[in-house]
């Protein structure tokens, strides 16, 4: 497998952990979700359109907070 394979892999799996702490946690920043993951919060920023790539909607309110879109 590839550095780039990899990687990808990685993000995938942070893209899913951040919706299952999303699910249980709602209204969380960029940084909260990164520190509660125990990720960087670069990782954290690359990941979320993953999140969004496997069909689960975001929102975020005016301070940053996200949440799993109903």
């Amino acid at each position: 497998m590839s550095s780039t394979q990899t990687h990808v892999g990685k993000l995938r799996a942070v893209a899913r952990k951040i919706v299952a702490l999303l699910a249980r946690r709602p209204n969380l920043r960029q940084t909260e979700i990164a520190s509660a993951l125990g990720e960087y919060d670069s990782t954290v920023m690359r990941a979320l359109p993953i999140v969004e790539s496997m069909g689960v909607r975001l929102s975020e309110d005016d301070k940053g907070r996200m949440s799993v879109a109903e």
